[in-house]
């Protein structure tokens, strides 16, 4: 499904012209080395989601 996002977004953003689009891939800012902050191991737990805000924060600080 991951391939199948990225593809649309790429569709959206660049034939369209929205520079405005962006995809993030999930494993980039929540990689599979977390899983231990997954309890029902779908979920972050607190600290999973304070370190997927830091994550996404990183990412989208030079197109703020």
């Amino acid at each position: 499904m991951r391939v199948e996002v990225k593809k649309s977004v790429e569709t959206l953003r660049f034939p369209k012209g929205d520079e405005n689009v962006f995809y993030i891939n999930g494993l980039d800012i929540f990689g599979e080395s977390l899983s231990h902050l997954l309890p029902d191991d779908l979920h972050p737990n607190t600290e999973g989601y304070s370190i997927m805000a830091k994550n996404i924060s990183e990412f989208i600080q030079p197109y703020i």
